[in-house]
């Protein structure tokens, strides 16, 4: 799906009578889902030439993605928004750049010469190159390793180095001390941060602790409003619900964690399935050394514009053998996203928000 839901693409390649492009925003829900299955099977994914950007006319799932991939020529050197390419550069992902029919030292533009553009352009060198030397007759690796640094998250506090890092939004402690056998644990958020868009701040977070509301009843004293109707379609949301764990409890010894969630909004209808807001959990990956978000489900299994308490589970390969120690990594409190991967013109309300494990 490379460039999909580029304009310019679309526009010299994707208007042939009988080939043309789907929807820019069914580009961006298949590169989701294709990378969603992929998570859920263990495996990482990486985007080629897909765009890390959160601009509704361009996007196409390159967030999700562990990493992207970008093809450059002789001739078209950058060709692509320098923003699509910083965005995997900015969170800390894997970068790698293929460059083709590189030429020889009489017209500069050999393989060296190439890679140092491109790292004096994105003041960086954390871009792995490939480069196909026309003079040489062969590719080039060079093998440039990322920054195996987990991405500094802007809600933590600066590390102690005679401590773990701890989160200064934690919630207090729960003194209540954890059994030795630990039963199934529900933990409710105690604070939402929104990054992107409008939440309606009229009610107090514990409202999400009462699953109240059923078929179309309104009452506004017990949910929480994310986003705003609005003429607008590139009116985005995203905003993070975080939870802390009781003292004592060893998320280690627990084998599942799952989401449930009351919803009303935009979903599936019958005819059509709306899957614009989407669910994700935090963990850090110890291999990978940084956070990740992965993504648990989205509107399209609630029903359309009705009270519906959905529950989503981890994927089960994230969540064995001691995988779910990963959500509360080095103390940190264990985060939940929601936010909209279409483009949006309307409202998501919870009533209810609990992640119980087992």
């Amino acid at each position: 799906m490379d460039w999909c839901t580029d304009s310019q693409y679309r526009s010299d390649y994707g208007s042939t009578p009988g080939q043309e492009f789907p929807e820019a925003s069914v580009c961006a829900q298949y590169n989701i889902d294709l990378c969603d299955h992929a998570h859920e099977k263990g495996v990482l994914c990486m985007a080629k030439n897909t765009g890390y950007t959160s601009w509704p006319s361009d996007y196409a799932g390159g967030d999700v993605m562990d990493a992207g991939t970008f093809e450059s020529y002789r001739n078209y050197f950058n060709w692509w928004d320098d923003a699509h390419l910083q965005g995997f550069l900015d969170n800390s992902k894997l970068v790698a750049i293929v460059h083709y029919n590189a030429g020889s030292n009489s017209d500069g533009n050999t393989c060296d010469y190439v890679l140092d553009k491109y790292q004096t352009r994105y003041e960086s060198t954390n871009i792995s190159f490939i480069c196909e030397s026309k003079p040489l007759k062969k590719y080039m690796h060079f093998n440039l390793e990322p920054s195996t640094s987990a991405p500094v998250d802007p809600t933590e506090a600066p590390v102690d180095p005679t401590k773990a890092p701890v989160d200064p939004t934690e919630a207090p402690v729960d003194p209540t001390e954890a059994p030795d056998n630990p039963g199934p644990l529900g933990v409710f958020p105690y604070k939402l941060k929104t990054q992107k868009g409008f939440a309606s701040s009229d009610q107090d977070i514990s409202v999400l602790q009462s699953n109240e509301l059923t078929g179309t009843s309104d009452d506004w004293d017990t949910y929480i409003e994310l986003g705003e109707e609005t003429g607008n379609d590139t009116n985005p949301y995203k905003g993070t619900f975080f939870f802390s764990t009781p003292e004592g409890f060893d998320l280690a010894l627990f084998n599942s964690v799952k989401l449930t969630i009351n919803y009303y909004g935009p979903g599936d209808d019958g005819y059509y399935v709306d899957k614009r807001w989407q669910f994700q959990i935090r963990r850090y990956n110890t291999t990978l050394s940084k956070w990740q978000w992965l993504t648990l489900g989205n509107s399209g299994s609630m029903q359309d514009w009705v009270w519906s308490t959905v529950t989503f589970p981890l994927p089960s390969p994230h969540a064995e053998n001691g995988g779910l120690a990963g959500l509360v990594h080095n103390g940190n409190p264990v985060k939940v996203r929601v936010r909209t991967v279409q483009d949006n013109n309307d409202i998501a309300d919870i009533d209810y928000l609990e992640l119980t494990f087992e």
